[in-house]
Protein backbone atom coordinates (compact mmCIF):
# COMPACT_ATOMS: atom_id res chain seq x y z
CA UNK A 1 0.00 0.00 0.00
CA UNK A 2 1.55 3.01 -1.08
CA UNK A 3 2.01 6.42 1.31
CA UNK A 4 -0.04 9.51 0.76
CA UNK A 5 1.26 12.92 1.57
CA UNK A 6 -0.80 14.64 3.15
CA UNK A 7 -0.27 17.95 0.53
CA UNK A 8 0.47 18.36 -3.21
CA UNK A 9 2.06 21.48 -4.14
CA UNK A 10 2.57 22.35 -8.01
CA UNK A 11 4.38 25.23 -8.95
CA UNK A 12 5.56 26.51 -12.43
CA UNK A 13 9.43 26.75 -11.45
CA UNK A 14 10.42 29.96 -9.85
CA UNK A 15 6.93 31.19 -8.22
CA UNK A 16 7.84 30.85 -4.97
CA UNK A 17 8.18 26.94 -4.72
CA UNK A 18 11.03 27.00 -2.05
CA UNK A 19 9.92 29.73 -0.22
CA UNK A 20 6.65 28.12 0.70
CA UNK A 21 8.29 24.54 1.32
CA UNK A 22 10.38 25.96 3.39
CA UNK A 23 7.23 27.24 5.53
CA UNK A 24 5.49 23.68 5.39
CA UNK A 25 9.15 22.54 6.70
CA UNK A 26 8.94 25.20 9.50
CA UNK A 27 5.71 23.53 10.89
CA UNK A 28 7.43 20.78 11.62
CA UNK A 29 6.44 19.27 7.87
CA UNK A 30 8.58 16.48 5.77
CA UNK A 31 8.79 17.87 2.37
CA UNK A 32 10.02 15.98 -0.99
CA UNK A 33 10.40 16.63 -4.68
CA UNK A 34 9.02 13.99 -6.09
CA UNK A 35 7.18 12.54 -9.30
CA UNK A 36 7.97 8.48 -8.41
CA UNK A 37 5.73 6.16 -5.68
CA UNK A 38 9.01 4.66 -5.09
CA UNK A 39 10.63 7.43 -3.69
CA UNK A 40 7.63 8.21 -1.89
CA UNK A 41 6.83 5.45 -0.66
CA UNK A 42 10.89 5.09 1.00
CA UNK A 43 10.83 8.98 2.11
CA UNK A 44 7.21 9.48 3.41
CA UNK A 45 7.01 13.00 3.14
CA UNK A 46 3.95 15.08 4.40
CA UNK A 47 4.14 17.33 1.15
CA UNK A 48 4.53 16.54 -1.73
CA UNK A 49 5.84 19.09 -4.69
CA UNK A 50 6.32 18.82 -8.12
CA UNK A 51 6.48 21.23 -11.40
CA UNK A 52 3.71 21.44 -13.42
CA UNK A 53 4.12 20.24 -16.89
CA UNK A 54 2.22 18.48 -19.60
CA UNK A 55 4.41 15.40 -19.18
CA UNK A 56 4.57 15.13 -15.08
CA UNK A 57 0.43 16.28 -15.35
CA UNK A 58 -0.48 13.02 -17.68
CA UNK A 59 1.95 10.44 -15.80
CA UNK A 60 3.19 9.23 -12.70
CA UNK A 61 2.92 12.34 -10.49
CA UNK A 62 -0.87 13.02 -12.27
CA UNK A 63 -1.63 9.29 -10.66
CA UNK A 64 -0.18 10.22 -6.96
CA UNK A 65 -1.94 13.53 -7.10
CA UNK A 66 -5.61 11.35 -7.68
CA UNK A 67 -4.56 10.24 -4.44
CA UNK A 68 -4.01 13.26 -2.57
CA UNK A 69 -6.76 15.55 -0.66
CA UNK A 70 -5.22 18.53 -0.40
CA UNK A 71 -4.12 20.20 -3.47
CA UNK A 72 -2.80 23.49 -3.92
CA UNK A 73 -1.02 25.38 -6.62
CA UNK A 74 1.56 28.31 -6.12
CA UNK A 75 1.88 31.02 -8.21
CA UNK A 76 3.78 34.12 -8.90
CA UNK A 77 3.38 37.48 -11.25
CA UNK A 78 4.28 35.83 -14.60
CA UNK A 79 6.38 38.59 -15.74
CA UNK A 80 8.41 37.69 -12.31
CA UNK A 81 8.38 33.64 -13.28
CA UNK A 82 9.99 35.03 -16.80
CA UNK A 83 12.37 37.52 -15.48
CA UNK A 84 13.92 34.56 -13.14
CA UNK A 85 13.57 32.17 -15.94
CA UNK A 86 15.75 34.44 -18.37
CA UNK A 87 18.63 34.45 -16.09
CA UNK A 88 20.80 31.56 -16.89
CA UNK A 89 20.05 31.41 -20.77
CA UNK A 90 19.97 34.72 -21.22
CA UNK A 91 23.87 35.13 -19.68
CA UNK A 92 24.53 32.23 -22.17
CA UNK A 93 27.45 31.99 -24.83
CA UNK A 94 24.34 30.73 -27.08
CA UNK A 95 21.69 33.00 -25.66
CA UNK A 96 19.69 32.79 -29.01
CA UNK A 97 19.34 29.53 -28.64
CA UNK A 98 19.03 29.24 -24.80
CA UNK A 99 16.59 31.36 -24.86
CA UNK A 100 14.30 29.83 -27.35
CA UNK A 101 14.25 26.66 -25.76
CA UNK A 102 13.65 28.09 -22.26
CA UNK A 103 10.79 30.13 -23.68
CA UNK A 104 9.61 26.59 -24.93
CA UNK A 105 9.59 24.91 -21.58
CA UNK A 106 7.93 28.05 -19.98
CA UNK A 107 4.93 27.36 -22.39
CA UNK A 108 4.28 24.11 -21.55
CA UNK A 109 4.01 24.59 -17.71
CA UNK A 110 1.75 27.58 -18.08
CA UNK A 111 -0.83 25.46 -20.75
CA UNK A 112 -0.22 22.33 -17.99
CA UNK A 113 -1.30 25.31 -15.21
CA UNK A 114 -3.86 26.03 -17.20
CA UNK A 115 -5.39 22.70 -17.23
CA UNK A 116 -4.82 22.16 -13.50
CA UNK A 117 -6.33 25.08 -12.60
CA UNK A 118 -9.54 23.98 -14.32
CA UNK A 119 -9.96 21.45 -11.34
CA UNK A 120 -10.78 23.92 -8.70
CA UNK A 121 -7.58 23.37 -6.44
CA UNK A 122 -6.52 25.76 -4.48
CA UNK A 123 -4.27 28.83 -5.19
CA UNK A 124 -1.94 30.03 -3.35
CA UNK A 125 -0.56 33.85 -4.74
CA UNK A 126 2.67 33.57 -3.26
CA UNK A 127 3.27 37.28 -4.09
CA UNK A 128 -0.46 38.35 -3.00
CA UNK A 129 -1.80 35.88 -0.23
CA UNK A 130 0.40 35.38 3.09
CA UNK A 131 1.39 32.22 4.69
CA UNK A 132 -1.03 32.42 7.44
CA UNK A 133 -3.65 32.44 4.96
CA UNK A 134 -2.37 29.10 3.12
CA UNK A 135 -2.42 27.92 6.72
CA UNK A 136 -5.74 28.38 7.18
CA UNK A 137 -6.34 26.62 4.45
CA UNK A 138 -3.86 23.81 5.33
CA UNK A 139 -5.45 23.70 9.04
CA UNK A 140 -1.66 24.37 9.98
CA UNK A 141 0.63 27.07 11.13
CA UNK A 142 2.58 28.94 8.60
CA UNK A 143 4.38 31.85 9.04
CA UNK A 144 6.12 34.00 6.91
CA UNK A 145 10.07 33.62 6.21
CA UNK A 146 13.23 35.68 5.37
CA UNK A 147 14.91 32.52 3.82
CA UNK A 148 15.21 33.40 0.30
CA UNK A 149 17.06 31.35 -3.00
CA UNK A 150 17.20 34.55 -5.42
CA UNK A 151 21.07 33.98 -7.06
CA UNK A 152 23.30 36.84 -9.05
CA UNK A 153 22.24 40.06 -9.92
CA UNK A 154 19.95 39.90 -12.68
CA UNK A 155 19.04 42.87 -14.70
CA UNK A 156 16.06 42.48 -16.12
CA UNK A 157 14.54 43.03 -12.57
CA UNK A 158 15.23 46.86 -12.64
CA UNK A 159 14.63 47.10 -16.39
CA UNK A 160 11.33 45.02 -15.49
CA UNK A 161 10.45 47.11 -12.59
CA UNK A 162 10.87 50.21 -15.32
CA UNK A 163 8.93 49.10 -17.18
CA UNK A 164 11.56 49.63 -20.03
CA UNK A 165 11.08 47.61 -23.10
CA UNK A 166 14.39 48.97 -24.60
CA UNK A 167 16.47 47.71 -20.95
CA UNK A 168 14.45 44.59 -21.31
CA UNK A 169 15.44 43.61 -24.67
CA UNK A 170 18.47 44.96 -24.04
CA UNK A 171 18.87 42.70 -20.48
CA UNK A 172 18.00 39.24 -22.91
CA UNK A 173 20.52 40.67 -25.24
CA UNK A 174 17.95 41.10 -28.23
CA UNK A 175 17.04 37.23 -28.73
CA UNK A 176 13.36 37.81 -28.85
CA UNK A 177 12.52 36.45 -26.04
CA UNK A 178 10.42 39.47 -24.75
CA UNK A 179 8.51 39.85 -27.97
CA UNK A 180 7.53 36.03 -27.69
CA UNK A 181 7.02 36.11 -23.60
CA UNK A 182 4.31 39.03 -24.28
CA UNK A 183 2.41 37.14 -27.54
CA UNK A 184 2.50 34.56 -24.88
CA UNK A 185 0.01 36.29 -23.03
CA UNK A 186 -2.65 34.81 -24.93
CA UNK A 187 -1.80 31.75 -23.45
CA UNK A 188 -1.50 32.69 -19.44
CA UNK A 189 -3.13 36.06 -19.55
CA UNK A 190 -6.43 34.55 -18.87
CA UNK A 191 -5.70 32.68 -15.99
CA UNK A 192 -3.37 35.52 -13.83
CA UNK A 193 -5.97 38.47 -14.95
CA UNK A 194 -8.45 36.49 -13.18
CA UNK A 195 -6.26 36.25 -9.93
CA UNK A 196 -5.44 39.95 -10.07
CA UNK A 197 -2.46 40.17 -11.47
CA UNK A 198 -2.04 43.29 -13.88
CA UNK A 199 -0.70 42.02 -17.08
CA UNK A 200 0.21 45.63 -18.46
CA UNK A 201 2.49 44.47 -21.17
CA UNK A 202 -0.10 42.72 -22.80
CA UNK A 203 -1.09 45.25 -24.70
CA UNK A 204 2.20 46.81 -25.27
Amino acid sequence: MHHIPDYLMWTVPHSGTRYTKTAFERAGLSAQHGYRWGAIDRDKPDLLWGHVDSHHMHHELGEIASHVEKQFLVTRNPIDVWTTWMYEPAAHDDADDKVGHAMFSLEDHWRAQNELAERGLHIHRVDMDSLEDLGKWAGLDLSAHDVTYTKGINPLKEAVANRDEEAIEKAIKNTGGWKRFKRDAKIYAPFYEQLGYDIWWKNG
